[in-house]
Protein backbone atom coordinates (compact mmCIF):
# COMPACT_ATOMS: atom_id res chain seq x y z
CA UNK A 1 0.00 0.00 0.00
CA UNK A 2 1.74 3.22 -0.77
CA UNK A 3 0.33 7.04 -0.53
CA UNK A 4 -0.87 8.91 -3.68
CA UNK A 5 -2.56 12.14 -2.22
CA UNK A 6 -3.00 13.08 1.35
CA UNK A 7 -5.33 10.51 2.81
CA UNK A 8 -5.86 8.65 -0.25
CA UNK A 9 -3.60 5.03 -0.39
CA UNK A 10 -3.53 2.56 -3.41
CA UNK A 11 -3.41 -0.87 -2.86
CA UNK A 12 -1.55 -3.72 -4.48
CA UNK A 13 -4.39 -4.17 -6.89
CA UNK A 14 -4.42 -0.85 -8.10
CA UNK A 15 -7.61 0.49 -5.76
CA UNK A 16 -7.72 3.99 -4.03
CA UNK A 17 -8.33 4.19 -0.72
CA UNK A 18 -8.88 6.87 1.72
CA UNK A 19 -7.70 6.89 5.24
CA UNK A 20 -11.02 7.05 6.30
CA UNK A 21 -12.17 3.58 4.39
CA UNK A 22 -9.14 2.12 5.29
CA UNK A 23 -10.03 2.71 8.96
CA UNK A 24 -13.38 1.11 8.67
CA UNK A 25 -12.09 -2.03 7.39
CA UNK A 26 -12.66 -4.98 9.51
CA UNK A 27 -9.62 -7.03 11.12
CA UNK A 28 -10.07 -9.78 8.50
CA UNK A 29 -9.71 -7.58 5.49
CA UNK A 30 -7.08 -5.97 6.15
CA UNK A 31 -5.65 -9.36 6.90
CA UNK A 32 -6.54 -9.73 3.50
CA UNK A 33 -5.30 -7.19 2.16
CA UNK A 34 -2.26 -7.89 3.92
CA UNK A 35 -1.98 -11.79 2.53
CA UNK A 36 -2.93 -9.91 -0.84
CA UNK A 37 0.12 -7.28 -0.87
CA UNK A 38 2.61 -10.30 0.44
CA UNK A 39 1.79 -12.51 -2.10
CA UNK A 40 2.11 -9.70 -4.57
CA UNK A 41 5.61 -8.49 -2.98
CA UNK A 42 6.68 -12.14 -3.15
CA UNK A 43 5.40 -12.19 -6.69
CA UNK A 44 7.69 -8.71 -7.45
CA UNK A 45 10.72 -10.24 -5.38
CA UNK A 46 10.47 -13.47 -8.04
CA UNK A 47 10.69 -10.77 -11.29
CA UNK A 48 12.95 -9.19 -9.69
CA UNK A 49 15.47 -12.08 -8.60
CA UNK A 50 14.36 -13.07 -12.28
CA UNK A 51 15.65 -10.08 -13.83
CA UNK A 52 18.56 -10.01 -11.79
CA UNK A 53 19.47 -13.56 -12.87
CA UNK A 54 19.03 -12.24 -16.24
CA UNK A 55 21.21 -9.30 -15.84
CA UNK A 56 24.15 -11.21 -14.45
CA UNK A 57 23.54 -13.80 -17.51
CA UNK A 58 23.91 -11.11 -19.55
CA UNK A 59 26.56 -9.38 -18.17
CA UNK A 60 28.76 -12.70 -18.29
CA UNK A 61 28.18 -13.01 -21.61
CA UNK A 62 28.90 -9.55 -21.91
CA UNK A 63 32.00 -10.15 -20.54
CA UNK A 64 32.98 -13.35 -22.59
CA UNK A 65 32.35 -11.25 -25.72
CA UNK A 66 34.84 -8.75 -24.59
CA UNK A 67 37.11 -11.28 -23.80
CA UNK A 68 36.93 -13.10 -26.89
CA UNK A 69 37.52 -9.58 -29.15
CA UNK A 70 40.47 -8.77 -26.65
CA UNK A 71 41.52 -12.21 -27.91
CA UNK A 72 40.92 -11.59 -31.51
CA UNK A 73 42.38 -8.12 -31.45
CA UNK A 74 45.50 -9.68 -30.30
CA UNK A 75 45.75 -12.37 -32.67
CA UNK A 76 44.97 -9.54 -35.27
CA UNK A 77 48.01 -7.67 -34.12
CA UNK A 78 50.27 -10.61 -33.79
CA UNK A 79 49.07 -11.13 -37.73
CA UNK A 80 49.75 -7.49 -39.09
CA UNK A 81 53.42 -7.98 -39.34
CA UNK A 82 53.10 -10.96 -41.29
CA UNK A 83 50.50 -9.72 -43.81
CA UNK A 84 52.66 -6.50 -44.10
CA UNK A 85 55.54 -9.11 -45.04
CA UNK A 86 53.30 -10.95 -47.27
CA UNK A 87 52.49 -7.51 -49.23
CA UNK A 88 56.04 -6.68 -49.50
CA UNK A 89 56.53 -9.59 -51.20
CA UNK A 90 53.67 -9.50 -53.23
CA UNK A 91 54.91 -5.72 -54.40
CA UNK A 92 58.13 -7.51 -55.34
CA UNK A 93 56.37 -10.23 -57.43
CA UNK A 94 54.31 -8.07 -59.24
CA UNK A 95 57.69 -5.50 -59.75
CA UNK A 96 59.37 -8.51 -61.42
CA UNK A 97 56.20 -9.82 -63.14
CA UNK A 98 55.84 -6.66 -65.09
CA UNK A 99 59.61 -6.79 -65.80
CA UNK A 100 59.29 -10.44 -67.30
CA UNK A 101 55.97 -9.19 -69.47
CA UNK A 102 57.99 -6.22 -70.77
CA UNK A 103 61.10 -8.67 -71.73
CA UNK A 104 58.26 -10.90 -73.50
CA UNK A 105 56.88 -8.02 -75.25
CA UNK A 106 60.81 -6.65 -76.31
CA UNK A 107 61.09 -10.49 -77.26
CA UNK A 108 58.10 -10.52 -79.07
CA UNK A 109 58.68 -7.57 -81.11
CA UNK A 110 62.12 -8.77 -82.17
CA UNK A 111 60.87 -12.28 -83.26
CA UNK A 112 58.42 -10.11 -85.10
CA UNK A 113 61.53 -8.58 -86.50
CA UNK A 114 63.20 -11.23 -87.26
CA UNK A 115 59.64 -13.39 -88.92
CA UNK A 116 59.77 -10.05 -91.40
CA UNK A 117 63.30 -10.28 -92.43
CA UNK A 118 63.25 -13.91 -93.10
CA UNK A 119 59.86 -13.15 -95.09
CA UNK A 120 61.86 -10.55 -96.91
CA UNK A 121 65.23 -13.13 -97.49
CA UNK A 122 62.58 -16.02 -98.21
CA UNK A 123 61.26 -14.01 -101.39
CA UNK A 124 64.69 -13.07 -102.38
CA UNK A 125 65.55 -16.33 -102.30
CA UNK A 126 62.28 -17.22 -104.46
CA UNK A 127 63.31 -13.77 -106.97
CA UNK A 128 66.76 -15.54 -107.34
CA UNK A 129 65.50 -18.69 -108.01
CA UNK A 130 62.84 -17.88 -110.48
CA UNK A 131 66.19 -15.82 -112.14
CA UNK A 132 64.03 -12.49 -111.85
CA UNK A 133 67.14 -11.41 -110.08
CA UNK A 134 69.42 -12.48 -112.63
CA UNK A 135 67.43 -11.27 -115.28
CA UNK A 136 66.28 -14.63 -116.34
CA UNK A 137 62.55 -15.94 -117.13
CA UNK A 138 62.41 -19.56 -116.48
CA UNK A 139 64.97 -22.27 -114.37
CA UNK A 140 68.27 -20.79 -114.01
CA UNK A 141 69.97 -24.12 -113.63
CA UNK A 142 72.34 -26.01 -115.22
CA UNK A 143 71.67 -29.33 -117.27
Amino acid sequence: MRETKPNTYTLGSGAKMTEKQLHKLRRQDLLQLLVAQGKEAAQLQARLDEAAEELKDLQDTRTKFIERMDDKDAQIEHLKPRLDEKDAQIEKLTARLNEKDARIEKLIGRLNEKDAWIGQLTAEIEQYRSGEILGFEGDPSID
